[in-house]
């Protein structure tokens, strides 16, 4: 009689009939299109790391927009703010190479210092990250996915690592 206007609802039954390691692929894919999307979610999500809202816009802009510029007082974290974003880039895309020039030796190797502080309150920051060297000159961030991130002291040596 009226059986044009029943709606019928039936789920999908997947006829693929995939190994656990392909689900799970497939999983992970989505994972990281979701986190690609949302890169201040994967900082406090998966990373597992608190985030102010505003530090989650700030996040947010610089992964989408190629030239950000971030005017902040005194102790508004802008040093954590670009490490944070700086891990979220190298952790979601392999074969990244992020510079960090810094004026001083001494604020290089806090930049990556900074990171070893998230590493132990993170332990699938510590599963992303496969090494963390402190050198005198330059200090670096090893990911497995070969990225990294790399920390120099502004000087004439940092033109080289950033024409690298």
């Amino acid at each position: 009689q009226n059986d044009s206007k029943k709606i019928i609802i039936k789920r999908r039954k997947d006829k693929r009939n995939l190994t656990k390691t392909q689900k799970y692929n497939e999983s992970c894919e989505d994972w990281i299109a979701y986190w690609r999307a949302n890169p201040h979610r994967y900082i406090t999500e998966y990373l597992g790391l608190r985030l102010y809202d505003f530090q989650k816009v700030i996040i947010y802009l610089m992964n989408f927009y190629s030239n950000f510029i971030f005017v902040a007082s005194r102790g508004l974290a802008k040093s954590t703010i670009s490490l944070l974003f700086a891990l979220q880039r190298c952790g979601l895309y392999p074969d990244q190479k992020v510079v960090v020039v810094a004026p001083t030796k001494g604020q290089s190797s806090r930049f990556i210092k900074k990171v070893q502080e998230f590493m132990r309150a993170s332990p699938n920051l510590r599963a992303e990250i496969a090494d963390v060297k402190i050198g005198q000159n330059e200090s670096r961030i090893l990911f497995h996915n070969g990225s990294e991130i790399i920390t120099v002291p502004y000087n004439e040596n940092a033109l080289g690592e950033l024409c690298a």
